[in-house]
């Protein structure tokens, strides 16, 4: 199946409406597992379909998690910062703490923002006991709980090492745990899979982990990657590599 087969018989929207045969269904999950512009097609029609269908019943829109300079999450913090998260709000600190401003460390955080990437469970008509386990692993994540997912997306990516979406959202996770060091770990994992559905999005984030460690140059070189790939995270990583010269 090829990408141009997908866009002129729009199977990713008759996929979505299980209007596929079985036979057809599993050949385009097949294909969007190795294809990032069908994969993001597919996730688009399937949110949209879902926020639909959530208007229809009354029950409103979900409020994203947002938020920007993550960089007072551990840099320079040691414990002192604790992170809660509301269900269908943003993350709030529980304890403020008043860095150093004229740290390098700091002053490279400050440069940092992470948003919580937005989980959508692909409804496929098989779903392999691998699926059934991230499916599983997500709840709390979708219940507005994404450090209690980490025990669970741990499990998956020691059971599938070579399955990305675990790994990408336990390194989201870690992040937002202040897990930092664990969260580039994972980040810097998926970075060296060339053609993973989650490569921008992964070297995005890890440019903003390596931020809150305090790694300049590291840093640097995660968002020189992102421009090169010419994707939607471009013009965001462009503004944080003149931030970035600016505080060097």
């Amino acid at each position: 199946m090829t990408c141009e087969e997908v866009k002129r018989c729009d199977l990713a929207e008759l996929y979505a409406r299980g209007e596929l045969t079985s036979q057809d269904a599993s050949a385009f999950e097949e294909h969007y597992w190795q294809c990032a512009s069908c994969l993001e097609e597919l996730d688009a029609i399937q949110t949209a379909r879902s926020v639909l269908t959530r208007r229809a019943s009354g029950r409103g829109n979900a409020t994203p998690w947002k938020w920007a300079a993550a960089a007072l999450l551990v840099a320079s913090l040691g414990a002192g910062a604790l992170w809660t998260v509301r269900k269908g709000g943003e993350p709030k600190l529980a304890h403020t703490p008043v860095p150093n401003p004229q740290t390098a460390a700091n002053r490279y955080a400050a440069l940092a923002e992470f948003e919580l990437p937005p989980y959508q469970p692909l409804r496929m008509r098989s779903s392999s006991a691998r699926d059934a386990a991230l499916k599983s692993a997500m709840v709390p994540y979708l219940d507005g709980r994404p450090i209690d997912s980490i025990a669970g997306l741990r499990a998956v990516v020691a059971q599938h090492p070579d399955f990305a979406p675990p790994r990408f959202y336990l390194a989201a996770c870690l992040l937002q745990a202040g897990d930092i060091a664990g969260a580039r770990q994972q980040f810097t994992r998926l970075a060296a899979q060339e053609d993973s559905v989650y490569l921008e999005e992964s070297l995005y984030l890890l440019a903003q982990a390596d931020l809150l460690a305090g790694d300049a140059a590291a840093a640097q070189r995660s968002l020189e990657r992102v421009v090169g790939l010419g994707g939607a995270r471009r013009a965001k990583a462009l503004q944080r590599l003149e931030k970035l010269a600016v505080n060097r």
